[in-house]
């Protein structure tokens, strides 16, 4: 990957800098210095540097800077220069990259907040849930709800493989589990009245239940489910439900 040209002010420059001794991390870095950018010392102000590079080259702006990344042991943080909100993309691919290129074995999961990149599920945890409000719920443990829960995408396939009442009744018997369970909780989601982990497993496969099973073998979730159907109302009014992304909102 190619920094971001600019051609009024010359070739872009980016920068990085390391602050972290673990081998995938070094590599991650090393790579990024060789596709171009300049490697700055773990103890220098990036900010201090690119106001005396523009002095000592006579540079009015510091335009010519699109892209810097900083890896660090438990984050990488990939900058842009405000001036070109474009780069802005351009630099967290490019950290992307060598990051999923440097790491061993099957990749990490990388969360990225604000720039922000985490590696590694403990500390993304630890981030969601001191950063994001209500951010503990999603890790609730329940043995109880990741059983109950469990395998109904299976039944929901047999259902629309094997096309007979059998198979629709052992689908409807778990859902009927999951609509008793909601009943004697009396709660708006699965372990309370705040969403966690297991209703973000449990609603997109109640959701294609109800897609899939309507248009290939006109199954529907039966009315009398009343606690079942109470539940899917709470979820749908959800803005995950309601509100697009910007990038698909002209989409159909």
């Amino acid at each position: 990957m190619k920094p971001f040209p600019v051609n009024l002010f010359g070739k872009a420059t980016t920068l990085v800098q390391l602050k972290a001794t673990g081998r995938p991390l070094l590599a991650a870095e090393r790579r990024y210095v060789s596709e171009g950018a300049i490697e700055l010392e773990p103890d220098k102000d990036i900010m201090e540097y690119m106001r005396n590079y523009s002095a000592d080259h006579y540079l009015l702006t510091d335009m010519k800077f699109t892209a810097a990344a900083i890896f660090k042991e438990n984050n990488v943080e990939a900058l842009f220069n405000n001036k070109w909100l474009n780069t802005a993309p351009n630099s967290l691919a490019q950290v992307m990259n060598v990051l999923a290129l440097c790491f061993e074995a099957t990749h990490p999961p990388i969360l990225i907040d604000n720039g922000l990149a985490i590696l590694e599920n403990e500390k993304i945890e630890r981030h969601i849930m001191k950063n994001i409000p209500g951010g503990y719920n999603l890790f609730v443990q329940d043995k109880e709800v990741a059983t109950l829960i469990e395998n109904l995408y299976v039944k929901l396939k047999l259902m629309l493989v094997k096309k007979d009442d059998a198979k629709n009744n052992v689908l409807l018997s778990h859902l009927k589990k999951i609509n008793d369970h909601l009943a004697n909780r009396n709660t708006r989601f699965l372990t309370g009245d705040t969403m966690c982990c297991f209703d973000c497993e449990l609603m997109p496969r109640l959701q294609h239940i109800r897609v899939a099973g309507k248009y290939f073998v006109d199954f529907e979730i039966p009315t009398h489910l009343t606690a079942l159907w109470r539940y899917m109302y709470h979820m749908y009014q959800l803005d995950a439900f309601w509100i697009r992304p910007p990038h698909t909102a002209q989409q159909q």
